[in-house]
């Protein structure tokens, strides 16, 4: 419906899938509620418990169960659950990332990128390649538009590319959740995150910097460029970023020595 009532005059089908999605422990409580695409909720739940610090890596997010098209009922522990409603009760307009740490014993670690991965980086046009076969794979985005696209390439998976391969491509009106999606399945797909860069159509702001920091992505791309805040903080644990990526020369941002 337009904002004053009257059914707006467009083809429904051509706006972008858009919801929202919650999720929950065992005992029912609300623990995160999020506008998105409502599909592969189980991969953005990992994600999200992981990638906002809550859960130190599969151990602590449990088993997950898609209750329906948009519930998803996690089994994790008291403590995490307490952890969650903790961390709302005492956020303010803006969450503190001055020292953006994995969750604790147990999270992903704080990893520079590999030799593989740094000549994936360093090689010219191999970024934008990549974009574009990922662009492709993605249907959401050719249909209608409005969309973000995600892509995890990882490396030392074969022998084109540096051993690079696009492993998962998500669709979703939502940049985080977009971010929170990619963790979440190469979590519960046995990926390593910490070969992986993440290319990313939106741009990649602070809190999504911390998100690859807590979940120890090595590098990620965006079509824009990353704010100040997401360099300082991508830069503080060694992660790569990379500002517009599909450019004959992007732009590098915390590039190790």
């Amino acid at each position: 419906m337009a904002p004053d009532g009257r059914r707006a005059e467009t083809d429904d089908a051509a706006a972008a899938p858009e919801s929202v999605a919650v999720l929950r422990d065992g005992a029912g409580r609300l623990l995160a509620r999020w506008l998105c695409t409502p599909d592969r909720l189980e991969d953005l739940a990992t994600g999200w418990l992981v990638a906002e610090g809550h859960a130190a890596g599969l151990r602590e997010v449990g088993p997950l169960r898609t209750v329906d098209e948009r519930t998803v009922e996690a089994a994790i522990s008291p403590a995490v659950a307490d952890r969650i409603l903790a961390a709302r009760r005492t956020a303010g307009p803006a969450p503190d990332l001055a020292d953006v740490r994995p969750a604790g014993p147990g999270a992903p670690p704080r990893s520079r990128p590999g030799p593989a991965l740094r000549r994936l980086l360093a090689e010219e046009g191999a970024l934008a390649r990549l974009f574009a076969e990922g662009l492709e794979r993605g249907t959401r985005r050719a249909e209608g538009g409005g969309i973000h696209t995600g892509i995890r390439v990882e490396t030392e998976v074969g022998e084109e590319d540096h051993g690079a391969a696009i492993v998962d491509v998500v669709e979703d009106v939502s940049r985080a959740a977009v971010t929170d999606k990619l963790v979440g399945a190469a979590l519960r797909g046995g990926g390593r995150l910490d070969l992986s860069v993440f290319l990313l159509t939106g741009r990649i702001s602070a809190p999504i910097a911390a998100k690859l920091v807590r979940s120890g992505v090595a590098a990620a791309a965006t079509l824009s460029v990353p704010t100040v805040l997401a360099v300082e903080i991508a830069a503080g644990a060694g992660v790569v970023l990379v500002g517009r990526a599909r450019r004959g020369t992007p732009l590098r941002y915390g590039w190790p020595s």
